[in-house]
């Protein structure tokens, strides 16, 4: 079963994110909804700064990034990505 397989998912939509079509906030949303269940904070800031970039009226990843931050005590990233 693949249910709960992370680094399988993971590894299927950072390549559908890097395909010409993958300019997609969608995969991005996901990606780092998947990267964060897994644990890997780094991957997540990573893809959520990919997010705002293909989505720059969502405010969505500014504030997962924002609280990701905070949550570390990393306060003056979460000032300047909020």
């Amino acid at each position: 079963s693949v249910r709960g397989d992370f680094p399988k998912a993971i590894s299927t939509l950072n390549l559908l994110a890097q395909s010409p079509a993958g300019d997609n906030a969608s995969y991005f949303k996901e990606l780092s909804d998947l990267q964060l269940r897994a644990g890997d904070i780094q991957a997540c800031l990573k893809t959520l700064d990919q997010w705002k970039v293909a989505a720059p009226t969502d405010k969505t990843p500014w504030t997962i990034s924002t609280r990701l931050h905070r949550e570390s005590g990393n306060y003056q990233a979460a000032i300047e990505s909020s």
